[in-house]
Order: C-alpha cells, then structure tokens, then sequence
C-alpha cells in the first residue's frame, strides 16, 4: 500500500491558492515567489510607495572622498575602516562590492545622525604626530 503525500497550499503572485505537494511548493516558492500565506499586494506596493517617497526627501549625502580613499584598498583594509569609523561589523566573506556598498551605505547615517561626532575624533589625532 503506498501512501499519498500530504499536500499544501500556496498561493501565486495574484493571490490565487494551489494544493501540492511540499518540494513543488518549496519549488515555487523559492523560485516565483509564492507564499504560504496569503498576500496584500495592494497594501505592500503602499508601504513602498511611501518607503521610497520618503527616501526622496532626505538630501544626498557626498560620499565621493570616502570613495575615493576606498580605492585601492584591500578587503581587509576596507573591513577594518568600518569598523574604526562607524563601528560596522562586516563579514568577511561578503564580496569586495559588498563591502564598499556597507561602508557608504553605513557613511550616509553617521552623516545624517551626527556631524559633530566625527569632527572631535578628528581634532584628537592630529596632535599625535610629533609629542613624545
């Protein structure tokens, strides 16, 4: 006697529900993007409208100098920048790309939370060249 695999339900892209089996679901899901759950399209193309409406308002932060200092810089070197000036931890598994897209993206907020903060560091390390 063979027994009938249990089967699941999963809903497409336009919400419309299909019974099968768990690996055609996991299959559809991981490709297609179905859900087990229903979805409010409606609702969540809302919330990105109003996600990106409000990254429209916010002014651009110039990040072109720490672009250019990143250049030629080894992974290494790029882990341990985000890590002495924005306290960023970044694995260093992720690609050499992923890494300077972390760093910038990690710039822009300690630009837009606090200016100040970055200027005092600065002001400390450049009486430490000749005062032994």
């Amino acid at each position: 006697m063979m027994s009938t695999p249990t089967k699941v339900t999963v809903y497409d892209l336009k919400n419309q529900p299909h019974r099968m089996t768990h690996l055609n679901a996991r299959d559809m899901m991981q490709h297609n993007g179905w859900t087990l759950t229903p979805v409010d399209r409606a609702a969540l193309a809302k919330a990105q409208a109003l996600a990106d409406a409000d990254a429209e308002d916010l002014p651009p932060v110039d990040t072109s100098a720490l672009e250019k200092e990143l250049n030629g810089k080894t992974k290494a070197e790029m882990i341990a920048i985000a890590a002495e000036r924005f306290d960023v931890k970044i694995d260093g598994r992720k690609g050499e790309a992923e890494v300077i897209t972390l760093i910038l993206e990690a710039a822009k907020k300690a630009d837009s939370s606090s200016d100040t903060d970055a200027e005092d560091d600065d002001d400390g390390a450049a009486g430490d060249d000749g005062d032994e």
